[in-house]
């Protein structure tokens, strides 16, 4: 554990450090009063403590630290009382274990579909899906969802917010004033790829896989919206939505598209480089 923050796998603990230092300076919350998570996408930036040279990598971490910070500006100035919600359901069929008990008494993860040698997956995916809908007077309505698979259908060197994307523009589109925010889960040996080739899954059509996910996910969250059950009622959630579509707080919650960040990066590296326009 660093100080406020328990280990962070593969995140280094000078970023957390660092996101809480810049988040503290912006809006005064201190440390232990926030809370930092990411959808694991695997097709996006990596992001570390920015130095202090002027590589397009460091003009494009202070630019994500900045848009942190005026998020988090903003949500702070949007404190409205709300009232809670909760629902649990399941989006079967979407994740499956990566993880294999193989022949000759070896683990493998990912050992490829149909080969000959694994014996049983490890353990059973979790396909639970978990919903809190915010309701707020006059505001928009929070989808807080979570759901746990790799964001890696995509592949390659480009950049995409993979499945999660797709979970939260399918339920902004259904659900009329709801904005939605994914919150990936815990359970990391459980990818898209399913082993069994008796099995006849959407996901091995990879160029729409993500789709596939998105929408089964978002399904379930449709159907779990109006019944939710009261939860709570809370006064000061932290809830704003930030234009283009690409940057949504809620709760503290980040969740960046990076496909579309990704538009306003050049022009803004190449100001940082040169602000005189020269």
């Amino acid at each position: 554990k660093s100080q406020n923050y328990p280990k962070n796998c593969l995140v280094e603990d000078c970023l957390i450090e660092y996101v809480g230092m810049v988040e503290k300076q912006a809006t005064g919350v201190e440390k232990d009063g926030m809370y930092i998570t990411c959808v694991h996408s695997h097709t996006a930036f990596r992001v570390t403590k920015p130095s202090e040279a002027l590589t397009d990598s460091d003009i494009f971490l202070r630019w994500l630290f900045k848009q942190f910070c005026t998020c988090a500006k903003l949500a702070l100035e949007d404190l409205k009382p709300c009232t809670v919600k909760v629902a649990k359901g399941e989006a079967k069929g979407v994740g499956f274990v990566r993880v294999y008990r193989m022949k000759d008494g070896s683990v493998r993860t990912n050992p490829g579909v149909g080969n000959p040698d694994i014996v049983a997956p490890m353990s059973k995916p979790d396909e639970q899906v978990q919903l809190m809908r915010v309701d707020r007077p006059g505001k928009d309505s929070v989808a807080i969802v979570n759901f746990q698979c790799h964001p890696d259908t995509i592949g390659g060197c480009k950049i995409s917010a993979d499945w999660p994307r797709v979970v939260r523009e399918t339920v902004e589109r259904v659900l009329d004033g709801v904005k939605c925010v994914l919150i990936n889960g815990a359970q990391g040996d459980s990818n898209h790829i399913c082993t069994d080739p008796s099995r006849v899954v959407p996901s091995r059509q990879s160029r729409r896989t993500h789709i596939h996910m998105g929408r089964v996910i978002a399904g379930s969250v449709i159907g779990l919206f109006i019944g939710c059950i009261l939860a709570n009622t809370l006064t000061g959630a932290v809830i704003c939505y930030i234009g283009h579509n690409y940057l949504v707080a809620r709760l503290n919650t980040i969740l960046l598209d990076m496909e579309k960040a990704a538009m306003e990066i050049p022009s803004f590296c190449e100001q940082q480089k040169n602000p005189a326009g020269n």
